[in-house]
């Protein structure tokens, strides 16, 4: 395993950010299709 200078692995990182982008992109296409788009 590859850790980053904090101790923190970067599969971690990596998944906590996939999780986010697809949070936003969730919300974007639920505020577009509640707007009837």
């Amino acid at each position: 395993m590859t850790h980053l200078r904090a101790g923190r692995l970067w599969e971690i990182d990596a998944l906590r950010g996939i999780a986010i982008i697809m949070m936003v992109v969730y919300h974007l296409l639920w505020d577009l299709s509640s707007m009837g788009g």
